[in-house]
């Protein structure tokens, strides 16, 4: 069953009403292809805004039935994966593709959606910041506007 891209960004995901943005100026802190090292990890949604107001993770990323978490992993070659998980860590969905940083910037290519080709693959741009372990990526999904935090 195909999801609508309002769950999924990344990656998200992952981007909207954020305060500020961080630029990595520092080559230093960059790996292979500009990925920002701080980017790169694990990172599970612990809040979501929807057009301003504050709504449930899962309400927000449109969970599959059965499913009580996600989490994000963005990899230094530029990759991503996107999964929902039940109860037991059971993964129960998953999307995946490429993603690119430029500043405050990012860009998603969702390239698969459950093992399968997402073709054309849907793409999704919009900002972020981290501070410490907190990660806010902001983005705007045909006309919804959609800010997810996350922490490692």
């Amino acid at each position: 069953m195909k999801r609508t891209p309002l769950l999924t960004l990344l990656p998200a995901l992952v981007v909207l009403l954020t305060a500020g943005c961080k630029k990595d100026d520092n080559p230093a802190s960059s790996v292979g292809g500009g990925i920002p090292t701080e980017f790169v990890g694990t990172w599970t949604p612990q809040a979501a805004t929807v057009n301003g107001a504050p709504t449930p993770v899962a309400t927000a990323l449109e969970f599959v039935q059965g499913a009580v978490s996600a989490r994000y992993v963005f990899n230094a070659n530029g990759t991503f994966t996107y999964s929902e998980l039940n109860g037991t860590g059971t993964v129960l969905y998953t999307n995946a593709g490429t993603f690119s940083v430029t500043g405050p910037a990012f860009a998603v290519s969702m390239t698969t959606e459950n093992g399968q080709p997402v073709n054309p693959p849907l793409a999704i741009n919009g900002t972020w910041v981290i501070t410490g372990n907190q990660f806010v990526m902001t983005y705007t999904v045909g006309g919804t506007n959609l800010v997810i935090t996350m922490t490692k």
